[in-house]
This record gives C-alpha cells, sequence and structure tokens, in this order.
C-alpha cells in the first residue's frame, strides 16, 4: 500500500516537472522571467542583499513563475475549447496575461527598491549589468523556438 503511495507521489513531481519544462521550452515569456531570475541571483550574490532581501526575491519569482504557469494553463484550455476566434476567450486570455503583468510589475518594484540602492554604491557594477543583462537575454530568447 505505502509503495503505491510513493509512486504516485514520484508521478506527481514528473508531472509538474513535465509542465515546467514544457513552458521552458515553449513559452517565450518565461524563458524572460527564468532570464531575469538568473541575473537577480547573480547580482543579489555579488552584492550580499541580506536574508530578508532574499525572502522577497524568492517571494516575488515564486509568484511571477507560478502567474506565467497558470496563464500558460488557462492559454491551453481556452484554445482547447475554442479553437478558433472567440470574443469572450479572447478576453479570458487578455485577463490571464494581466495577471502575469501585475505579478511581474510589482516584483520589479520590489526589485528596484532591492538593488537600485546597491547599484548607486557600486556603478561599475551598474555597468557591468546594464552590458551583460542584455546579452543574457537575448541568449535566452534566441534559445527557444
Amino acid at each position: 500500500m505505502k509503495a503505491g503511495k510513493n509512486r504516485r507521489l514520484v508521478h506527481s513531481f514528473r508531472d509538474a516537472a513535465r509542465g515546467i519544462w514544457h513552458c521552458v521550452r515553449n513559452e517565450r515569456n518565461f524563458r524572460v522571467h527564468l532570464c531575469a531570475l538568473i541575473n537577480v541571483i547573480i547580482f543579489g550574490l555579488l552584492w550580499d542583499i541580506g536574508r530578508d532581501a532574499w525572502l522577497a526575491v524568492i517571494i516575488c519569482f515564486t509568484l511571477v513563475l507560478s502567474a506565467e504557469l497558470f496563464n500558460t494553463a488557462i492559454e491551453l484550455i481556452c484554445d482547447k475549447i475554442a479553437p478558433g476566434f472567440d470574443r469572450l476567450i479572447g478576453l479570458i486570455k487578455d485577463i490571464s496575461a494581466a495577471a502575469v503583468l501585475v505579478t511581474a510589475l510589482f516584483a520589479a518594484v520590489a526589485g528596484a527598491v532591492i538593488f537600485i540602492p546597491k547599484l548607486l554604491e557600486s556603478p561599475s557594477t551598474a555597468l557591468w549589468l546594464l552590458l551583460t543583462a542584455p546579452l543574457s537575454l537575448m541568449i535566452i530568447l534566441l534559445a527557444g523556438r
């Protein structure tokens, strides 16, 4: 009995990983968010942003990536239900995308509160950020379909 429950648990983690991998491979915006996450981690480590700031970063990226996953799921459901144009389905997709946008904008505000003072303290690192962040963003965008 216990082995069966463990197997179901393993399968549920595998299924969730498959969903994440689908978004990594097929959703450009998900890759953009991952790129931002990687940059934030790098600069958080470089500037030793502190425990409270790390907690805020973790919460923000959990919310943004989760919103993007939900948005993708909603879009897939909508496309299955109404493969052609449907005004209501379009509105549902727009609202779902808006949820991601709102989440990402507020995460960016939190990031600004954390990182702008660090940027002002270290202008040479700020220059490195300005030069490398667009490069890593291009790599992430070009890596997908």
